[in-house]
């Protein structure tokens, strides 16, 4: 009768044993992906805040540029661009891709910020 209680007392106790390195081991992993979660955001913001200092430096250059130029620039930045628009040499921009149409060209693009977005109108 003894052996039964000290055998069932023992289970019970490795049984919460168990459960407490499974919460603990549940928790780790838990924060261990916060923290996964949140370092990538931060990295993504760095990356996007290099990249928009790009088009910063777009928006303070008055000169034309190559077109080429203007779409890697909004190609790497393109997740805060709100809008492209306008034409140049002939050639409707709707998309960032339509610029590839004006490689062999220099252009001139208006960029307006509004809430960390950009507005892009392109002009010849």
């Amino acid at each position: 009768m003894e052996n039964e209680a000290n055998s069932v007392l023992r289970q019970g106790v490795v049984l919460v044993v168990i459960a407490f390195i499974v919460g603990i081991c549940w928790i780790t992993v838990t924060c261990g992906q916060q923290l996964y979660r949140s370092m990538s955001n931060m990295i993504t913001n760095g990356i996007s805040s290099t990249y928009s200092s790009e088009i910063e430096a777009i928006i303070d250059y008055q000169q034309d540029l190559p077109a080429s130029s203007i779409y890697i620039a909004l190609l790497k930045n393109s997740d805060s661009i709100r809008s492209i628009s306008g034409g140049a040499h002939g050639i409707r921009i709707n998309s960032i891709d339509d610029l590839q149409l004006l490689f062999k060209y220099q252009i001139n693009c208006d960029i307006t910020k509004k809430n960390e977005v950009y507005d892009i109108v392109i002009k010849p």
